[in-house]
């Protein structure tokens, strides 16, 4: 927290993800953290979290920002949202949260929609006459990422670098969970308990397109995607890497490759 401290003060910008901001919040809804406990960390966050915009806008207004011009844009709405939430997070007691931010649908929401988009790209891809069942999902993934980046960019061909350099990883990772879902072996299960957070993690990977460094200690997230040739794999940093590497002078930042 001292270097991201220091980090803030030289032109570094800090938001908390908008999935992280709900998860703290229903941590401390749940019980899982004291009021106290909570507290100190907000202390921790606000010596280096961004005053302007604290909490980071969701994946709708992230596509809004990065593909549409400003004054089409609303902005000011998503700003709102962020500042209403990291209101709730520094007195998560007071009544703004429960009567501004509905946490429970928003979590329900991201769990029953991740196995339903994966569902509908399997079933796309057999439509299309390809097996990924008995496909290695990375090339399947590969491959389908390669088929759709026409579409994907023409959604806004004025954005440059195009949508699918800036979704790079993420529709990467997307592909491949739904080809893992469908093999014989070991697959994927999105229902399971134990992955049942996976379509609220996955939200992560929209903060890519800025660009932006995602720092987390979440382990499932590296091991995640380290069988994935792209660029942003080195985007996901802990946050000792990222402090260290701003300590060793050599100013960090996630770049786009070269065309």
């Amino acid at each position: 927290m001292t270097t991201f401290a220091e980090m803030s003060r030289d032109g570094y910008r800090f938001s908390l993800a908008d999935v992280t901001a709900a998860e703290l919040l229903l941590q401390y809804q749940d019980g899982q953290t004291t009021f106290e406990q909570h507290l100190l960390m907000v202390r921790g966050l606000q010596t280096f979290v961004d005053q302007e915009l604290p909490v980071m806008f969701g994946g709708g207004d992230l596509r809004a920002l990065v593909t549409s011009r400003l004054d089409r844009w609303k902005g000011h709405e998503a700003r709102d949202a962020s500042d209403l939430a990291w209101k709730a997070i520094l007195d998560p007691s007071s009544p703004i949260e429960s009567d501004g931010i509905p946490l429970d649908h928003l979590r329900s929401e991201g769990r029953e929609n991740w196995p339903r988009m994966l569902e509908q790209v399997a079933l796309r891809a057999e439509l299309s006459g390809i097996d990924i069942a008995s496909s290695d999902p990375d090339s399947i993934a590969e491959y389908l990422a390669g088929f759709v980046a026409p579409a994907i960019d023409g959604e806004a061909p004025h954005v440059l670098p195009p949508l699918s350099i800036r979704r790079h990883l993420e529709i990467r990772y997307k592909f491949r969970q739904a080809a893992r879902m469908k093999r014989a072996k070991e697959p994927y299960d999105p229902y399971s308990p134990r992955k049942r957070n996976d379509g609220l993690d996955v939200d992560l990977f929209d903060c890519l397109m800025l660009p932006a460094f995602v720092v987390t200690c979440d382990r499932a997230f590296f091991g995640g995607i380290e069988s994935i040739a792209s660029f942003q794999r080195s985007w996901f940093k802990r946050p000792e890497a990222l402090a260290r590497e701003w300590r060793a002078g050599e100013r960090p930042a996630p770049r786009w490759p070269a065309v």
